[in-house]
């Protein structure tokens, strides 16, 4: 009767091994034990066998048992929770259940040490959770579900940390499972990464908690996540944000959704806001093909000015076609607050594409974003129906840059490229892009738009034109404004640019050039009486070198293409012929000039101090 199994039912049979068995076993008549059932019979997967061991490894429920003076052992790569004595009675609803922390606890130090993989199938309670082992792979079937109450606010469901490595968690249709009634505090992530490296996550499903669904970073000098992947992962119902990184190098998130984020500042669907040690670091941060949805704060939200409290620093961060649906803002970008400095310079690349659909407030928002201290931030979005919820015109604008209120510094370092539609039945944008610069300046700046020009503000730009907006500003099919009364250029086209269609005689005045250079302006004359461009006081026209404080359109069709530069405004391209009766000369304030006057027919020529007759001098 040798080779032979011992057959037990359950775990409390196998404790309850005899003394004749277990002589029958060391005498090797039995090869082993097979066990049928962990609580009973049948309730794990498939019969599991263990063998005669001499491991000092101490009894841990489930691959290692002692009984009496024997201890009995199985060899088995790949396990169940139940294989440990997981008990399946998790309460979603209330929260109840059997606390499986210290089977997930044994089952995961097992699977690490065989560097196997452990499959949880079922619904289980747990108590907060901390791995700190390496080199294991965790399965949570699909329609399983990891639930939990954190007896203390402090407390994360799972906490990743302490070294791990080389560790993925598959959970393709699973779900970890917390609270969400909490109204203070913003700390009780459900999984918590810090000290890892070589960590993927798959699949897994994130619902309530007191703070974020995921949370990438780390607090200690040394010890950043990194190679860390989150693949087509879902938070929903956060707190705080639905992700955020912190902190880390190689963090990598593909196809994740993030959704109903509400709770407690900033309610992102993904936030990369880094704190003030000086050992942290944004190194390779790649958002590949997120989705946010419903997020009351921002879809992805960057803000930087923390992470350079202490030292220069350098940040490489892409987010990649993201799809915002109805969140307060698809994109914002800043750094901690208008008036919060900057205190050191921060160098990288920082970039963003994407499509935002029905914002409840601007689609785009850029504020606090230093000039003298940030690096390029590159925008490439799509944009449609912007301000959904709310009535505000602050608030209805495909793009939002302020530096107003309590800014302390000029606010730019901006290239984007930008598509802005309104489908809606009555249009509801107010404009394309909206400067708030009534206390510090907006510059560095370039800005493509294409627009459908369904809008309720009559301009591309609002621009409070309290303050400077030094930048350029070019639509793909440049907007035309038509008057008849007397306007300012700065006025009409508000920094972005434009034709003027002038249908009756006026007096067309530019704004200073100091407040729009690198704005590009067209005056068109549609009529044959005069029209008469003139700068502010004090400014130029730039007219072959020369400078000139006025020019007059006299002839249906005429126009003038001036750029506002460094020394004046610049005519760049125009139908002007230089010429004008004697009444309508420009005057001309310093350098040469030909002309043609028409009223004595005679080419003509400003010498510095007077004008003359070319031919006889």
């Amino acid at each position: 009767m040798t080779n032979q199994l011992l057959i037990k039912n359950t775990m409390a049979d196998m404790r309850g091994l005899s003394t004749c068995e277990i002589t029958l076993l060391q005498s090797g008549c039995y090869v082993g034990v097979q066990l049928l059932g962990y609580y009973e019979k049948g309730d794990i997967p498939e019969p599991i066998v263990y063998y005669l061991s001499t491991t000092v490894l101490n009894d841990d429920g489930g691959s290692v048992i002692e009984v009496d003076t024997i201890k009995l052992e199985f060899f088995k790569k790949t396990i169940t929770l139940k294989h440990f004595g997981g008990v399946n009675d998790g309460n979603e609803v209330n929260f109840t259940g059997t606390d499986n922390k210290i089977f997930i606890d044994r089952a995961i130090n097992y699977v690490s040490r065989v560097q196997g993989t452990l499959t949880i199938d079922g619904k289980y309670f747990h108590s907060p959770l901390s791995f700190t082992q390496s080199d294991f792979t965790l399965i949570i079937t699909a329609g399983s579900k990891l639930i939990t109450v954190l007896p203390n606010e402090q407390d994360k469901q799972l906490t990743l940390t302490g070294g791990l490595d080389n560790v993925v968690i598959l959970g393709y249709g699973a779900e970890l499972v917390a609270p969400n009634t909490y109204t203070t505090g913003e700390w009780r992530h459900i999984v918590n990464i810090n000290h890892v490296s070589n960590l993927r996550i798959e699949g897994l499903k994130v619902s309530g908690g007191g703070g974020d669904g995921f949370y990438i970073g780390s607090y200690v000098d040394g010890q950043m996540p990194y190679r860390v992947t989150l693949e087509s992962t879902i938070s929903d119902g956060s707190y705080r944000n639905g992700i955020s990184v912190i902190n880390g190098e190689s963090i990598y998130l593909y196809n994740p959704l993030c959704q109903n984020v509400n709770g407690t500042s900033p309610q992102a669907g993904i936030d990369i806001e880094p704190n003030e040690g000086t050992f942290e670091l944004l190194k390779d941060i790649k958002v590949i093909n997120p989705t946010t949805k419903n997020c009351t704060g921002c879809g992805v939200l960057f803000a930087l000015a923390s992470y350079v409290n202490n030292a220069k620093k350098s940040a490489d961060v892409l987010v990649s076609n993201h799809r915002s649906f109805s969140d307060g803002i698809g994109f914002s970008a800043g750094g901690k607050g208008s008036g919060h400095p900057w205190n050191n310079k921060l160098s990288g690349y920082l970039k963003y594409d994407g499509a935002i659909f029905n914002s409840k407030s601007n689609g785009i928002s850029i504020s606090a974003f230093d000039v003298s201290k940030t690096p390029i931030l590159n925008i490439d979005a799509y944009v449609e129906n912007v301000g959904s919820g709310s009535t505000l015109n602050t608030e209805q604008n495909g793009m939002y840059i302020y530096a107003g209120g309590g800014s302390t510094f000029d606010v730019g370092n901006i290239e984007a490229k930008i598509i802005i539609r309104d489908t809606r039945d009555v249009a509801k944008t107010y404009s394309d892009v909206y400067f708030s610069n009534q206390v510090k300046a907006i510059v560095n700046y370039d800005i493509a738009i294409d627009t459908d020009n369904r809008r309720t503000f009559a301009y591309g730009i609002f621009n409070s034109v309290l303050q400077d907006a030094k930048g350029l500003i070019k639509y793909a099919k440049k907007p035309v404004y038509n008057t008849d009364t007397a306007l300012s250029v700065g006025n009409s086209v508000r920094g972005s640019g434009g034709i003027i269609n002038v249908l009756a005689p006026m007096t067309v005045p530019l704004p200073s050039f100091v407040s729009f250079e690198g704005n590009i302006y067209q005056v068109n004359c549609s009529i044959s009486n005069s029209v008469v461009v003139v700068p502010v006081s004090g400014e130029s026209i730039l007219i072959d070198g020369a400078k000139v404080s006025s020019l007059t359109l006299s002839k249906i069709g005429q126009y003038l293409e001036l750029k506002a530069t460094i020394n004046g405004w610049e005519i760049v391209k125009s139908s002007y012929d230089k010429s004008s009766t004697a009444a309508n000369r420009p005057v001309v304030t310093a350098g040469i000039l030909y002309w043609y006057d028409s009223t004595i027919n005679k080419p003509i020529f400003w010498n510095g101090t007077t004008w003359i007759d070319i031919a006889t001098g």
